[in-house]
């Protein structure tokens, strides 16, 4: 069993994700609600959500062994989004999807656990063999009840307006937010001779957001041009600074 992602609200309340392998002969796994079998070779993605003094709420599996949790959060209420990315075909607790080569994912439980909507980015045909499109952060914001969402794709990408296309050769950057599953607004960082990877963002005061990542090719971000001193340097950026 792996730890890949960890989410926390105001209140304490924690959600945890990573993934648990079955092994050869399967086995069961406990995270505090009682017994989970699995298959011999069954590997899932789980997610597990405690209350404030760590107490156990519910657990849920998902995903299958080609399935990557990068990321985790939780709002005040209690409701669960997981992100990351996956190959072949998976279920996050509603239909299945099949991935193009790797597409990135998010889904959303309910404070009980209960399956409630999700997301594929990606889609059946990619530009590049090895396209790879992931979600690595989120962070949820109580007071405006959205999730903000960062990721990097290669090929064509549909975070839920229009399909974008990067075809460049390298990832770019995106980052999302969304009211439910509805998209209020994206964003997207480019560059035309190098990788683009988006790690993580982060919500701020009154709104505000920054993400962070990594580039190594000169990049425009909010109308500056950046360029990296050598090999990949890192960056933080956010909007109005």
């Amino acid at each position: 069993l792996t730890v890949r992602a960890v989410g926390t609200a105001a209140d304490g309340r924690s959600v945890v994700t990573g993934a648990v392998d079955a092994g050869r002969l399967g086995r069961s796994v406990d995270f505090g609600g009682g017994a989970r079998p699995l298959a011999a070779f069954e590997d899932r993605l789980y997610v597990l959500a405690v209350d404030g003094t760590g107490s156990y709420v519910f657990d849920h599996l998902a995903g299958s062994g080609q399935t990557s949790p990068n990321a985790a959060a939780i709002s005040a209420s209690g409701a669960v989004f997981v992100g990351g990315d996956f190959s072949g075909t998976a279920s996050f607790g509603g239909a299945s999807h099949t991935a193009g080569a790797r597409d990135g994912f998010i889904f959303a439980l309910s404070d009980a656990g209960a399956f409630d909507w999700d997301r594929v980015f990606g889609g059946s045909t990619e530009m590049f063999g090895g396209a790879y499109d992931s979600v690595n952060g989120m962070e949820y914001d109580d007071v405006a009840g959205r999730l903000l969402v960062g990721g990097s794709f290669e090929g064509t990408i549909d975070v839920g307006r229009a399909p974008r296309m990067n075809d460049s050769g390298h990832p770019d950057g995106f980052v999302a937010q969304y009211t439910g599953r509805s998209l209020v607004s994206e964003d997207y960082f480019h560059s035309a001779a190098g990788a683009v990877r988006v790690s993580d963002v982060s919500w701020g005061p009154l709104g505000t957001w920054a993400v962070t990542g990594s580039f190594a090719a000169p990049l425009t971000i909010g109308g500056e041009r950046i360029v990296s001193r050598g090999g990949t340097d890192g960056f933080v950026y956010r909007p109005g600074l």
